[in-house]
């Protein structure tokens, strides 16, 4: 081997292609959990190391050199050959250990993930989990990247190349005060609304399509579910949630007729790490 790879950190590397990925230093520090200068340091470093001009400025951007795209059209194949070696050596345990790491829609990980994983952490003391909460669609980019194991989301499950099952339905119904839920449909609109704020979720695009067609006029608007949960609590009004989320006993769900949104509670993997015990345990205790 030669003797300049001894001290050639791969930190360095990876932070190269995240930095080129995202097109910019600010998105490859965001993504690696770590701060600007941190990855300003390891782009200096490696360029340090490899004595050659990788990035030059335009403007205020960093933009690859003729060597820069080089080294990236080449690196890109190595790293992940490299990230498949790693999963295929993982494989070789014959039990659970190590570190998984899981993308989760934050209420799938409160509601579906954390009653299923208790007892199978408690099995496998060996194991330990990092899960980390957003939008299904950044987790599946990281998943195809290999940063993270596993995926759980609602809506549209991800196809082609991934692993999926589907856990169960996530259906929508209308939330209030116990008591105080409408008797009929013809009620809705007597009432006050709270609604899910946050635009690009499937399930509460698809709520929303509902409240507008039904003209539902929402006194509040917010983007975090147990917020809303607390409002409707208040008695500010109702809340269309997930059902799985409803486990409040001062809260009541009612599904009239016409709210038949019905969306799939999924979890997606690597086919390639398929044989990996962490994350073929992982799967069969959701599955179960």
């Amino acid at each position: 081997m030669p003797n300049y790879l001894h001290g050639l950190d791969l930190n360095l590397l990876h932070s190269f292609r995240v930095f080129v990925e995202e097109r910019s230093v600010d998105g490859a520090a965001r993504r690696l959990g770590r701060s600007q200068p941190v990855i300003s340091e390891r782009l200096k470093q490696l360029q340090d190391q490899l004595g050659v001009r990788l990035l030059e400025k335009h403007g205020r951007r960093l933009q690859l050199t003729p060597a820069g795209r080089d080294l990236d059209r080449r690196l890109a194949p190595l790293l992940q050959s490299l990230a498949d070696t790693v999963e295929v050596t993982r494989a070789a345990r014959t039990e659970p250990a190590g570190v998984l790491r899981v993308g989760v829609l934050p209420t799938v990980g409160v509601y579906v993930l954390a009653p299923r994983l208790a007892s199978w952490l408690e099995a496998h003391e060996a194991v330990d989990v990092e899960m980390l909460t957003g939008l299904a669609d950044d987790h599946l980019a990281a998943l195809r990247r290999g940063e993270v194991d596993a995926v759980a989301g609602v809506g549209d499950p991800p196809h082609g190349e991934l692993a999926v099952d589907v856990l169960s339905l996530a259906r929508a119904v209308v939330v209030g005060r116990r008591g105080r839920v409408p008797a009929s449909r013809a009620e809705l609109r007597e009432h006050d609304w709270v609604a899910f704020g946050r635009i690009g979720d499937a399930f509460f695009d698809a709520v929303g399509a509902f409240m507008e067609r039904e003209a539902l006029a929402t006194r509040i608007q917010v983007a975090h579910i147990q917020t809303l949960k607390a409002l409707v609590r208040a008695g500010l009004g109702l809340a269309i949630l997930p059902d799985y989320t409803v486990t409040e006993p001062d809260l009541e769900a009612w599904r009239p007729r016409g709210l038949k949104i019905e969306q799939p509670i999924w979890i997606a993997t690597r086919r390639a790490s398929a044989d990996v015990p962490i994350v073929g345990s992982f799967r069969d205790a959701l599955r179960s």
